[in-house]
């Protein structure tokens, strides 16, 4: 039962999966890129996430523009647009070997939630308040949740740099790897 959360927090990219998986066939290899070697976990996808994320919000502000403006039957095209440019991030993700295609899913799907919690009542009530204090507790409970996780993983038994250490172990060319990407 532990092992099912520690694969959820601590997701496989395919091109180290690879190598370290007995269920991959060893005569096979994945084809990498300078892109393909990213040292964060692979679950979710963040690419996939901060692109759902984004673009729902101005999928969102063009269906409004839209309405006001276009007839009826053209008012799905900004929302065809998301779709379409959201596949295109994570089918190359999946592509050039950094996701899994459950990884792109999961992103893609946190990354809409992300929005549409954006688009509440209740965010734009905390948006909208003139309270500084307000501002600062929010950034001090990401800040937390940035350091939670560390700790969580840590108490876990989990080394927060092991995918830094099998991107280094596992990349064709260690000059592809960069700590910035994690």
């Amino acid at each position: 039962r532990h092992d099912h959360y520690v694969r959820l927090l601590n997701g496989h990219r395919p091109y180290w999966w690879q190598f370290e998986s007995a269920e991959w066939n060893a005569d096979e290899v994945l084809s990498q890129v300078p892109q393909t070697c990213e040292t964060g976990p692979g679950s979710p996808s963040g690419h996939c996430m901060i692109s759902a994320a984004v673009w729902y919000l101005l999928a969102d502000a063009a269906a409004d523009a839209a309405a006001a403006t276009l007839p009826k039957p053209l008012h799905w095209i900004s929302w065809l647009v998301f779709w379409i440019l959201l596949t295109l991030v994570a089918v190359s993700r999946v592509f050039i070997a950094t996701h899994f295609p459950h990884q792109v899913v999961l992103g893609s799907a946190i990354g809409v939630l992300i929005a549409k919690a954006f688009l509440s009542k209740s965010f734009r009530r905390l948006a909208d308040s003139k309270s500084a204090m307000r501002h600062i507790a929010v950034a001090c409970g990401c800040v937390a949740i940035a350091f939670g996780s560390f700790f969580i993983l840590s108490t876990l038994g989990l080394d927060p740099s092991t995918s830094v250490k099998l991107a280094m172990k596992h990349c064709a060319s260690r000059e592809w790897v960069h700590l910035n990407t994690t």
